[in-house]
């Protein structure tokens, strides 16, 4: 199973940004409309940093959200505001109208000045998301544009539109030119006045002033500031994650701290010989408005712009939510030691008080926040966001549920979060945590800990994950993953076949799941799994598929899954079922081939049903690791439990706690690693060992290495960007042979995964095609051994001719070439861009690699114009000539039109590439022995030959010709079957693959 995006409504599992709205509240003079001043050339929507996202049910009042608010799903009313999305083919703003309060409309305003030049124009497409179009889903959502000045609104589009094509509109607004405008942007519902499966899109809205696109400014300045002088060649090991101390990041460079009193405040600051940093806190509002920061002598900033805390207020037998403003410190003093100031605030509210007791300190560039209330009647608490900045960009970080942000006038990046795995709350995405209500209508009381950071360096700003890390980091380092959906030949027995015709190939470093196998189905009458599904072979057929597993020394696990109950199953618990907020039991996922609507269970619960299963299978079948389904794809408040009768009820730490126990329960049973679904598994890394690296925006995404390679990676070894379906541009409805499954994306997998540092990967319908698993392991084995179990020292992309870091690539928007250092001596250089590389000698096209480190190297290069793949380590050597590749899929769509380009990628047959040491016109792998090579063919009924320089691949002086004999050995036996004729030419011997029944070749001297 899997987690997909639920229904707004109700659905598997929901992803919550928690808003704070200020309906309550006339604007700040913070949030007063300030017009950013637009430069000549390209300005995107996303990167103002004056904006304010609003909303209105038809029959109410406007409701005005922070300023600068962006969320998914608000939890007061549903709205959406997320800018850095991705749909259907291009960056994307999403914004949603309300749906958790009667209908209405979500509005963003853009307050600008244009300047008195001309011509001025506003892009933009609008589409909606393809699988949210299905009859019972939406019809489609009204789009609107406005213009508000003084004068009036004056509308430039309104429109429904119910399609999964961008629609693309242009606007003339010269007749503005030189004046303060606010642009509107607007969501409404369609025809049927329903919200529901509204993902409404509007394609990054852009002005464009003065008729030309501008190359981005300020990447000169920020490549020769002091900051990123101080940190080039700073060794990123120091960023790497540290899992003691909660999710504060790291520091680059040594450095001082300091808390001093500063007239009626406190001064918060960093020095260090890059830069010097300061926080003012000026006890005013009892908000973290009450906060600047500059760096150096840069523009003073609010870095938490509307944050602080909301109470519920009682009121006419409902809840009014207040955001806590004014009222008086009780106290304001710093902490025996000196390492904190501690402010307790007393807020008022209805005819009483609250008071919250807050603690803020710094460590490295971020500064930290604690808040404590021990009366229970806090609805939330918000670390706000950048105010005052004209200009902020907005960046998606792969595998961080969250955002960061540069702002470019201060050259600074920003990131704030809060610490999962300490806060009481329901909920606690980045800088926002929500405290639901129990069954009873009571909340917990609030405990918070996180930071607010600001530095040029992104490292610098990035979460640590407070988890131990995996203890299998070396059995897993070395393997790739076969992930098994569909039984070879139907059954069991047909999966141990398989395995043991891979191994027979020289695939020996295997990780493997199997999915499907469970009594009832798939997904089926869970959390019952025992014994093994008749359809397939049952028992006996599992019992050969584990020893076959265990023969070839595969690490092997099956799926299991105990966070979904079904009312059918004949363990079912009705008072095992999660409860949500209302009292209604929690809905789990929904079995579409069943009928059947499973139930959230309860996280009390999980380990007891595990306890009935896993030692029963792990004794049955011989596992050596574990698979949970879902858990470590979602986020910890996935399915968190109001039911008052619950320990920590209404609390994600809940959740945390006996997720944790299971995790390490499974561990302990199955005696290996614990293996997971992916997605938003950095809140589980290191709790779990590996998982399907999946990543939003699949083989379209825009690379941004350093949060996973920097934080996630040193936890776990995951495998894979995702299932297959996930990754392909057409999702789960792609064809394979039609438009997916081509050589050329293969490359772009395998080069995606090289470069976050991930094992390699075989999803489902390929577990069985032999050349396909066998170059995986071959090329990815040899890389696999030296990176993980190793830490990054450095991560740099290529801007404008020249390695740079990160940052510089962000701000230039050239992330297309990375090149990452491991500290094992690891070098690795990934070309994601359309035009070659060149690198250490070698052409990188598009999709290519290069690996080098002690006693390997790795890599898919052009040589003599052609693509072609070589990999050498101690174990083996691998090439291959690209003249062919096991594509049965395309046999069924052989006429078809609009197919995708299946030769891409590949040679013509005969194509002979010589990389020296070896050379061939097929495929080949070559273990060395002593005194011999074993040589495995790909495909083995294919004729070609195989070139080898024997004295350079054993690594000894010159080996006489003439002592060469070289055997063919018979498929699966091994038994030898007679000699093979061969050549001496220019010192290499010479020899032809090929011939029926032979599994392999030794050569021997």
């Amino acid at each position: 199973m899997f987690a997909a995006t639920a229904n707004l409504f109700h659905g598997p599992w929901r992803c919550i940004a928690v808003g704070l709205a200020l309906s309550f509240l006339p604007l700040s003079a913070a949030a007063q409309p300030l017009y950013a001043p637009l430069p000549v050339g390209k300005t995107l929507l996303t990167e103002l940093g004056y904006y304010q996202v609003s909303y209105q049910s038809y029959d109410g009042a406007p409701v005005n959200m922070s300023p600068g608010w962006t969320g998914t799903f608000d939890t007061a009313s549903g709205i959406c505001y997320s800018p850095n999305e991705f749909a259907e083919g291009r960056e994307a703003m999403l914004i949603h109208s309300p749906w958790r309060v009667p209908v209405g409309k979500t509005w963003v305003d853009y307050p600008v000045h244009f300047p008195a030049i001309t011509p001025i124009t506003l892009r933009f497409g609008i589409a909606m998301r393809a699988d949210s179009l299905a009859p019972d889903k939406s019809d489609g959502a009204t789009f609107s544009c406005a213009l508000v000045e003084d004068t009036g609104t004056h509308e430039l589009l309104r429109r429904h539109y119910a399609a999964a094509q961008w629609l693309d509109f242009s606007f003339d607004l010269a007749p503005y030119a030189g004046r303060d405008v606010t642009l509107r942007l607007q969501i409404e519902p369609g025809p049927a006045n329903n919200p529901g499966w509204d993902y409404s899109y509007f394609s990054t809205p852009e002005l464009l002033v003065g008729g030309q696109d501008a190359a981005p400014a300020g990447v000169k300045a920020l490549r020769q500031s002091r900051a990123v002088q101080a940190t080039a060649g700073a060794n990123l090991a120091a960023a790497a994650n540290r899992s003691e101390g909660g999710v504060y990041p790291s520091n680059l460079l040594e450095y001082r701290n300091s808390i001093q009193a500063a007239g009626k405040g406190f001064t918060f600051g960093y020095e260090g010989t890059d830069c010097r940093i300061v926080y003012t806190y000026a006890p005013d509002t009892g908000t973290l408005d009450d906060f600047t920061a500059a760096m150096d002598e840069g523009p003073v900033f609010q870095p938490a712009l509307g944050g602080g805390v909301t109470a519920a207020l009682a009121q006419d037998g409902g809840e009014e939510l207040v955001f806590l403003r004014g009222g008086a410190a009780r106290s304001v003093e710093q902490t025996r030691d000196g390492s904190l100031l501690e402010v307790i605030w007393e807020y008022p509210l209805g005819e009483s008080t609250v008071a919250v007791t807050w603690r803020f300190g710094i460590r490295g560039k971020a500064l930290t926040v604690q808040a404590d209330c021990n009366q229970p009647v806090l609805s939330s608490l918000s670390l706000g966001t950048n105010g005052r900045v004209a200009f902020r960009k907005q960046f998606s970080v792969p595998y961080l549920l969250g955002t960061l942000y540069y702002l470019p006038a201060q050259g600074l990046f920003s990131c704030r979060y809060l610490d999962w795995t300490a806060s009481h709350a329901s909920q606690c995405p980045q800088g926002e945590a929500a405290y639901e209500r129990t069954t009873a209508g009571a909340r917990q009381a609030l405990h918070e800990s996180g930071y607010i950071a600001i530095s040029p360096a992104v490292a610098e700003v990035l979460p640590n994950i407070p988890n131990p890390p995996s203890p299998y980091l070396a059995a897993l380092g070395p393997r790739i993953m076969l992930d098994i959906w569909q039984h070879h030949n139907g059954t069991y027995a047909g999966d141990a076949e398989n395995l043991r015709n891979l191994k027979d190939n020289g695939v020996d470093h295997l990780a493997i799941i199997s999915h499907v196998w469970q009594r009832y189905g798939y997904d089926v009458k869970l959390p019952g799994h025992i014994p093994a599904n008749p359809q397939f072979g049952g028992e006996e057929g599992m019992k050969e598929f584990g020893q076959a597993a265990n023969e070839c020394g595969y690490l092997w696990s099956l799926h299991e899954n105990y966070i979904d109950l079904y009312p059918d199953a004949p363990s079912y618990d009705p008072a095992a079922r999660v409860l949500r907020e209302d009292g209604t039991p929690s809905p789990g996922w929904f079995n579409a081939g069943t009928g059947v609507q499973s139930f959230g269970l309860k996280c009390t619960r999980a380990l007891g049903f595990a306890r009935q299963n896993s030692p029963e299978i792990h004794a049955r079948y011989g596992t050596t690791a574990a698979y949970l389904d879902v858990h470590t794809c979602v986020p910890p408040w996935h399915q968190v439990d109001h039911d008052p009768a619950e320990p920590l009820a209404a609390m994600a730490l809940l959740k945390i706690q006996r997720d944790t126990e299971l995790f390490q329960f499974e561990r302990d049973t199955h005696g290996g690693p614990l293996f997971g679904e992916g997605n938003q598994h950095f809140f589980w890394a290191g709790r779990c060992d590996g998982v399907e690296a999946q990543v939003a925006g699949g083989e379209d995404h825009a690379p941004l290495l350093d949060f996973d390679l920097l934080k996630i990676h040193p936890q776990m070894v995951n495998h894979g960007m995702g299932y297959y379906e996930r990754w392909f541009r057409r999702g789960y409805s792609h064809q394979w042979g039609l438009d997916t499954g081509t050589p050329e994306q293969v490359d772009k997998y395998r080069a995606q995964e090289i470069a976050y540092g991930h094992a390699g990967f075989i999803g489902a319908a390929q577990t069985d095609n032999v050349q396909w698993v066998a170059k995986e392991h071959h090329l990815m084995h040899p890389i696999q051994r030296l990176m993980n179990t190793a830490k990054v020292t450095s991560i740099l992309y290529e801007v404008d001719g020249s390695l740079a870091p990160v940052g510089v690539a962000l701000v230039a928007n050239q992330r297309l070439r990375q090149h990452i250092q491991y500290d094992s001596g690891l070098k690795v250089w990934v070309n994601w861009a359309e035009t070659p590389w060149a690198v250490e000698g070698h052409d990188l096209p598009q999709w290519g690699f290069l690996a080098l480190g002690p006693d390997t190297e790795a890599m898919s290069v052009l040589r003599d114009g052609h693509i072609a793949d070589y990999a050498v380590c101690p174990e083996f050597l691998f090439i291959d000539a690209r003249t062919s590749f096991n594509m049965p899929y395309t046999e069924s769509h052989k006429d078809a039109t609009g197919r995708a380009d299946f030769t891409a990628h590949l040679n013509p047959a005969g194509t002979w590439v010589d990389f020296g040491t070896v050379a061939t016109n097929g495929s080949v792998k070559i273990d060395k022995g002593d005194h011999e090579l074993t040589v495995f063919p790909y495909p083995r009924d294919e004729e070609f030959q195989v070139a080898l320089n024997l004295s350079q691949i054993a690594g000894t002086p010159a080996i006489p010709l003439e002592s060469v004999r070289i055997s063919a050995l018979a498929a699966a036996t091994r038994a030898l079957l007679g000699d093979v004729p061969h050549e001496m030419k220019e010192g290499r011997v010479i020899f032809s693959l090929g011939q029926n029944g032979v599994g392999c070749y030794r050569v021997q001297w």
